[in-house]
């Protein structure tokens, strides 16, 4: 039996109003030859629809309340705290783990709240939300150093420039960003 191959690909905050099939087409032509060639759909988010609740949902197939990351942090009335929650706050396995669990191979790249990595059978590099470079935040640990050494300035957030709508280099450089896409 030959095993099937699965990429999930997530844009945060994208809809496919805004990602047209003229802009897709003309500007992404990866993401456009991806969707043309698979299938895609929207989804519906989670309530709250914050971005830690929602990929959590994602990737856990759970609503908040079950899974129990249901914002960026959480009150510990234990110690009347507040804390940013992670994927350590999760009570539920992510789809990489349930999968590694039954013999999978499996990669997770720059997911949303996916720090700390869970011991998979593969590759996990978590995603937004991961403290820093100065922590393991690649699974297997020994991973970080390779993907450091080849990229000695990897970022958890995409490479979009924050400027003056006015700032033509700026505007360069991210439409640079989303034709790689």
């Amino acid at each position: 039996m030959t095993r099937r191959r699965v990429l999930i690909i997530g844009l945060d905050g994208a809809t496919w109003d805004v990602l047209d099939d003229t802009l897709v087409e003309a500007h992404m032509p990866h993401l456009h030859r991806l969707r043309t060639a698979g299938a895609y759909g929207v989804l519906q988010s989670c309530q709250p629809p914050v971005t830690a609740a929602a990929w959590t949902t994602c990737i856990t197939g759970c609503q908040p309340y079950t899974h129990g990351v249901v914002g960026f942090k959480e009150y510990r009335c234990g110690d009347d705290s507040i804390h940013i929650t992670s994927a350590a706050t999760c009570r539920v396995p992510n789809l990489w783990r349930q999968l590694s669990d039954q013999g999978l191979t499996v990669a997770s790249i720059n997911v949303p709240w996916t720090y700390p990595c869970p011991p998979v059978n593969g590759v996990v590099v978590s995603g937004y939300g991961t403290p820093g470079t100065h922590v393991d935040f690649t699974w297997p640990p020994r991973f970080k150093q390779e993907l450091l050494d080849k990229m000695p300035d990897f970022d958890f957030l995409a490479p979009w420039k924050e400027a003056d709508p006015s700032d033509s280099d700026a505007f360069e450089a991210n439409m640079r960003a989303v034709e790689r896409c």
